[in-house]
């Protein structure tokens, strides 16, 4: 479980930072995949961690 949540934080950092040219895009997708999700629970937890991400993403 460890392993996973490294593994999801590593690709999470690689995807976001702004030395990728397809950020945009990865940011559009995933929007767009978390607005089909029907678990609401999980909907509202990845809306939450992408703003974090975002936030972190604008101070750095």
């Amino acid at each position: 479980m460890q392993l996973q949540n490294l593994r999801m934080k590593i690709a999470t950092k690689l995807l976001l930072s702004e030395a990728n040219v397809y950020k945009a895009t990865v940011m559009y997708l995933a929007r767009k995949e978390t607005q089909n999700l029907g678990d609401e629970r999980m909907r509202k937890l990845l809306e939450k961690e992408g703003a974090e991400q975002e936030k972190m993403l604008e101070h750095s």
